[in-house]
């Protein structure tokens, strides 16, 4: 059996320490109630995850700042997920849990925590960003009201679609993955912000019959009506409906004459040869084949 050689085990012992110090040069020492809680693999994935929410952090620092300067956040199964409490240090964050033991063993540890159900109980005052990164998790409406009209929910695939599929209460902001971070309307990420949310033309054509009244998200004949008042005609049926949108978003950030607004989630854009501007939206459907690995960022409206 292959054994490998003492120098190889060293040489990955100090690969490891060398990325603990950088990792702990950025974001600080891990905190001992969290090292308690994982360590060995477990280590690796929370100082992952850190990276990840960290890019949120920053590239949504102005929608969070709007929160004040100490947003309040709740974390479903906060066991399973401590690295928000790393990252947010001057948040009032609190972690949910479903027993009285684990909220007990989670205070020893220092760590904020109440056992609370948001999927059929209310909390004290709905929260600026609710942390719902489990697979289970559910939004009932009672769940919808323990977020702050304005505020932020960070969640899986399927929760994500079935929100926007069901009502046009929340906006798609973006993703999060461990490769990219969050992505939105950004040219070097947008193409995968929209395959995660329909893969292919199939997709989009199925996502768009289940997209609710006055929806913010492109259906899949706008689509063609937009390719087709661009100049750029492409026949329902085709197979390439998605790729050639995808194509025109890319020509419409391109052009310094194009208005973006991103609020709405729309950009304003007209070539010369045009007769008249356009307006295209930036914002995919989410089908049911959407990657529920991938964490997405929806804003809940505000009344």
């Amino acid at each position: 059996m292959f054994m490998p050689r003492k120098a190889e085990i060293e040489l990955d012992q100090l690969n490891l320490e060398a990325e603990n110090e950088e990792f702990e040069k950025k974001f600080g020492s891990v905190p001992e109630a969290i090292r308690k809680l994982g360590s060995g693999p477990q280590l690796d994935i929370f100082q992952s995850n850190v990276k990840m929410f960290d890019a949120f952090k920053v590239r949504f620092s102005r929608e969070i700042a709007r929160f004040g300067e100490r947003p309040k956040m709740a974390v479903l199964n906060q066991g399973r997920h401590v690295e928000i409490q790393f990252v947010f240090k001057n948040a009032d964050v609190v972690g949910l849990v479903e027993t009285k033991a684990e909220a007990e063993m989670m205070e020893r540890l220092g760590v904020p925590t109440k056992k609370l159900n948001p999927e059929t109980q209310l909390l004290d005052e709905p929260v600026d960003i609710m942390f719902a990164l489990d697979e289970d998790a559910d939004a009932t409406r009672k769940f919808i009201r323990n977020i702050v009209p304005g505020g932020l929910l960070l969640c899986r695939g399927k929760m994500a679609a079935s929100l926007l599929q069901e009502s046009s209460a929340f906006k798609n902001m973006g993703i999060l993955d461990k490769k990219h971070g969050p992505a939105h309307l950004e040219k070097t990420r947008r193409r995968n912000f929209w395959k995660q949310s329909v893969k292919d033309d199939p997709a989009f054509k199925a996502a768009s019959e289940k997209l609710p009244p006055g929806s913010e998200a492109v259906t899949y004949r706008e689509a063609i009506a937009a390719l087709d008042a661009a100049g750029r005609p492409t026949v329902e049926g085709s197979g390439h409906v998605l790729d050639d949108y995808m194509d025109l978003l890319d020509l419409a950030m391109e052009d310094e004459g194009s208005i973006i607004n991103e609020d709405a989630g729309t950009i304003t854009y007209k070539r010369a040869d045009m007769k008249r501007a356009i307006i295209l939206k930036t914002e995919p459907p989410l089908g049911d084949d959407v990657d529920d690995n991938v964490i997405f960022i929806l804003k809940k409206r505000e009344l």
